[in-house]
């Protein structure tokens, strides 16, 4: 085609657009610069457009930022290209730019709900709960809302300790997104785990008791009860949701995890390996396989698997989802150094468990002597260190030997 009749601006920015797609992002850059230089008009919005959106899949947001500055000098009116300018300079750590942007877009449009509710983000990352409540609030009452608005606004109000306030939130959450995990496990945790009562369990009956249900229906469910800690209905719904449905990936995954969690090893092992074999680039099933072939004492199987996969565990947008596993594996392979280098999370407690017997492992208070050494482990972070300070005093006046990590 370029041979018969040229090359016009519209067959650059398909050429460009195929270049990206192809992750060939130098190569489309380059068009892209040479058709924001000529000022071809017809095309020239979405060129820049296309230009913002190879510079951001790069990451380069300093550059990203002065194309979104561009899109919003000729489209002055329109307040998704200053959101876009407020995303960059939020990667660039440029809060008080990205927080005059929001304002700008609001300024557009009262109504603009995004930008409110990314304000609302700003003020909660910045300890400002007061401040983050009113523009959730606002986020909520927007013609755009986002149902993330009503649960960051419970998180803002539980931390107020607004408790029924709190609970509104959420249920207003669960009614725009009926299937909003975290908005569910939050009202489960507010209301009681044993409330038959509580707002949460009249919700998971409804969705429960429907007849056909979509899959994110069918996750959402199992989810829950796997939040639950009711394992043993998880699995049943997850063999009625994969009769319903065939094979769906998330699915599987959920039969793999409420298996290993039931203590179903061998079962959660065979699942895993067929979901794998079906979708063997699926990252999130690699969590899951190492924490089975660990719990199996098959460490050097999941130390192989480990390097195995080089661009997901040794990723560092990946790292911090991936370290704790990596504890796992390291313990078990006895190599304590690399274990020590790489503790960030829970699964150390695992570790442990399994290194000194579970006999050796308690979670009651109940079960503590007077006389036991004993080490406490803060696994979620300072955070936690913090809330459990208060009952420190007393363990240690109960037992000889208290050792506290975080």
């Amino acid at each position: 085609l370029l041979s018969l009749f040229g090359e016009s601006s519209r067959s650059m920015l398909l050429r460009a657009e195929l270049l990206a797609d192809m992750r060939r992002y130098a190569e489309a850059e380059s068009i892209c610069r040479k058709l924001v230089a000529s000022r071809s008009k017809p095309r020239h919005l979405e060129t820049l457009q296309l230009l913002d959106h190879i510079l951001a899949a790069q990451l380069d947001w300093p550059a990203a930022l002065l194309v979104r500055q561009q899109i919003a000098r000729v489209s002055s009116a329109d307040g998704q290209a200053h959101r876009a300018i407020a995303e960059a300079l939020v990667k660039m750590g440029d809060l008080a730019g990205a927080e005059s942007s929001y304002l700008r877009a609001i300024q557009l449009n009262a109504q603009d709900g995004e930008a409110l509710f990314r304000l609302g983000l700003l003020a909660f990352w910045q300890s400002e709960p007061r401040l983050a409540q009113s523009y959730f609030r606002h986020a909520t009452g927007s013609i755009s809302v986002r149902p993330d608005a009503y649960y960051y606004l419970g998180v803002v109000l539980r931390g107020m300790d607004h408790r029924q306030a709190s609970i509104e939130a959420y249920a207003a959450c669960l009614k725009a997104a009926p299937t909003h995990k975290d908005a569910f496990n939050a009202l489960v945790e507010l209301e009681g785990r044993g409330n038959q009562n509580a707002l949460w369990h009249g919700h998971l009956v409804e969705i429960e008791g429907r007849s056909r249900k979509t899959v994110e229906e069918w996750v959402f469910v199992a989810s829950a009860r796997i939040f639950l800690h009711d394992f043993e209905g998880a699995l049943e719904i997850l063999g009625k949701a994969t009769q319903a449905t065939g094979y769906h990936s998330e699915l599987w995954l959920l039969q793999a995890h409420a298996s290993r969690l039931d203590g179903q090893l061998e079962q959660a092992e065979d699942v895993v390996r067929r979901l794998l074999a079906r979708a063997p680039f699926y990252y999130r099933a690699y969590d899951e396989f190492v924490q089975i072939l660990c719990a199996r004492g098959k460490f050097a199987e999941a130390k192989g698997f480990v390097d195995s996969k080089p661009l997901y565990f040794d990723s560092a947008e990946l790292k911090e989802r991936a370290i704790g596993l990596l504890t796992h594996v390291h313990f078990g392979v006895r190599d304590s150094r690399s274990a020590l280098m790489t503790y960030r999370d829970s699964s150390l407690s695992t570790s442990i468990q399994q290194q000194v017997g579970k006999d050796k492992f308690v979670r009651s208070l109940a079960d503590v002597r007077p006389h036991d050494k004993l080490v406490v482990l803060a696994a979620w972070g300072l955070g936690d260190e913090l809330l459990w300070s208060s009952f420190y005093p007393a363990l240690a006046a109960s037992v000889r030997n208290l050792s506290i990590t975080c």
